[in-house]
Order: C-alpha cells, then structure tokens, then sequence
C-alpha cells in the first residue's frame, strides 16, 4: 500500500519524542485518503488512555575490542 507524507510536526529533545504526520493512503478504489499517524513516549497521555503500560529499565553488557596491525608503513589491517 503506497503511502505519501504529507504534512509533518516533530517535536523532540532529551526527555520526549512526539511526531504526528497526516499521510495520504491509498484506498481500494484507487483514491488517497488522509490519516494521522503518531509515535508517542510510553507515559504519555495518549499511550496511558490506549492502556500501553509503564516499561521497565533496560539493562546491558557491552563489550568491545579492536586490534590494528601496521606490518609496513603503508599498510594497516583492523579487526
């Protein structure tokens, strides 16, 4: 179903992220009709009245190495 983007408002920094967009949608019939689409934070008003619940910390573990070889001075190899 092809989709064109129309119109687009974001809104964003550290702590939010909203963004609400009018997208105009292919129908059966070979006409467009518009909708709104939203991406919002989980605690907001919007995502509390649709009943997404409060989510929990996420933990990790990242682990990371790098070797590099320079065998001549024109060329290095790195892993």
């Amino acid at each position: 179903m092809p989709q064109v983007l129309v119109s687009e408002l974001r809104l964003c920094s550290s702590s939010t992220f909203n963004n609400i967009s009018t997208q105009f949608v292919t129908d059966g019939s070979g006409g467009l009709t518009a909708q709104e689409r939203g991406t919002f934070r989980y605690d907001s008003t919007v995502a509390k009245a649709i009943g997404i619940p409060k989510l929990k910390e996420e933990e990790s573990v990242n682990l990371s190495y790098g070797v590099v070889l320079e065998p001549v001075d024109a060329l290095s190899i790195s892993k």
